[in-house]
């Protein structure tokens, strides 16, 4: 910012000084030619003054005074028939004059243009040499004024950085520019309001978790009282309720954890293994509804993710199939150079055209449905550095994409 400030100033002061020195340069160079005309010029009418009488009468002109008067100039005379005088100074190159009638006969002064042209020179120089010294004023000017205004700036974008990141303690900064400590104050009041807001959120989240996690407690202690006395078949359902309970148990831990900004770091997993671990249950309840769970899943697609979010991913697009899909589904995890692909499809009509640009949109969705959980997919994913889409191919498919781990 600092550079465009100095540029934009250097480019003012460059006009102003083209604006206003190119006149100024002319008229000085004008003031400097006119000025040794006219005293050429005074001297041809002093010179007349003097010869008058005896131009008039018709007798030459005495020229003897004018090398002591004139030592630098040469002075020729011309009389009414055409006689020429000259007496003064030789000269050389350029020359100037001037010349004053008397009534038929002319006087004029010549001098050499030598002098005058190094004036209009060093006026010239001059003139540039001032123009010089206002650039490099301004430009330090602009440099002073610039850092002025870039740092508190500086210091703005900072503290805005940090609001992002979840600092919301009030800035100190106080710049002295009205306007600029104007938005750190508002900035100052917006961090507050967020950071309240944030307060309340993490607040609700912690205590969702317990109560929701008081209720998990008291399911799972009693399957784990039916594990301990049950039948074959009810231990075998009471463990398989249990691992649900404590399935959902970190999913709450997972999304207080993601509220509160301190999920868990990524690892090094394979989306196969996730994948049979999480159509384990799926399958039952598909089977319960008369379809089937077919997978298909390459081997050594390993990505680097946070595990349980790319958990409640899955989870959301097998659950999207199973409400709002017909006849059996379809898990497909494969590797194509550096990306891992997983494909949940069905085989039902798919998101309407109208649905499909907007279907991850929060309180979007088709029938029966709350249009959170594809949303709240889509931002795991994005999250993870992927991407979850529709398919191009099928619109009863989506697609999570994760960058492939380097092994």
């Amino acid at each position: 910012m600092r550079n465009r400030l100095i540029r934009s100033t250097l480019l003012v002061v460059v006009l102003a000084v083209l604006t206003l020195g190119i006149p100024l340069l002319v008229l000085a160079r004008h003031q400097v030619w006119a000025s040794a005309n006219e005293r050429l010029k005074q001297q041809a009418t002093t010179l007349a003054s003097e010869f008058e009488d005896s131009l008039s009468a018709g007798r030459r002109a005495d020229l003897s005074n004018v090398a002591g008067q004139l030592p630098d100039e040469r002075v020729i005379v011309r009389d009414a028939g055409g006689g020429l005088q000259s007496a003064g100074a030789k000269l050389a190159g350029k020359v100037r004059r001037q010349s004053v009638h008397v009534g038929s006969a002319t006087v004029t002064v010549e001098v050499e243009a030598g002098p005058t042209i190094a004036r209009a020179r060093r006026v010239t120089l001059e003139v540039i040499g001032l123009a010089l010294i206002a650039a490099i004023v301004a430009v330090a000017l602009a440099v002073r004024q610039a850092r002025n205004l870039a740092a508190p700036l500086a210091g703005l974008a900072e503290h805005a950085d940090a609001l992002g990141s979840g600092d919301f303690a009030p800035s100190s900064q106080v710049s002295g520019i009205p306007e600029i400590d104007a938005i750190a104050h508002e900035l100052d009041r917006s961090a507050q309001r967020i950071g309240e807001l944030v307060a309340v959120q993490q607040q609700f989240a912690s205590d969702a978790a317990h109560q929701l996690r008081t209720p998990l407690t008291g399911i799972g202690l009693r399957l784990e009282e039916i594990i301990q006395v049950g039948d074959a078949a009810s231990r075998a359902e009471a463990e398989a309720a249990l691992a649900q309970v404590e399935r959902l148990d970190g999913v709450v831990t997972a999304l207080l954890a993601r509220a509160r900004g301190d999920a868990q770091d990524p690892v090094l997993f394979e989306i196969a293994d996730l994948v049979r671990d999480e159509t384990a249950v799926w399958g039952r309840v598909l089977r319960q509804h008369k379809r089937n769970l077919r997978l298909h899943l390459d081997a050594g697609a390993v990505v680097h993710a946070r595990r349980d979010h790319v958990r409640q991913v899955l989870s959301a697009l097998l659950d999207n199939a199973l409400s709002h899909g017909r006849g059996d589904v379809t898990v497909t995890v494969q590797r194509t150079g550096e990306t891992v692909t997983t494909t949940v499809a069905d085989e039902g009509a798919g998101v309407s055209d109208g649905l499909q640009e907007r279907v991850f949109e929060r309180s979007v969705s088709g029938k029966h449905g709350t249009g959170i959980g594809l949303a709240l997919a889509r931002a795991l994913a994005e999250g993870e550095g992927g991407t979850l889409r529709i398919s191009p191919q099928a619109p009863a498919a989506l697609v999570l994409t994760l960058r492939a781990a380097t092994q």
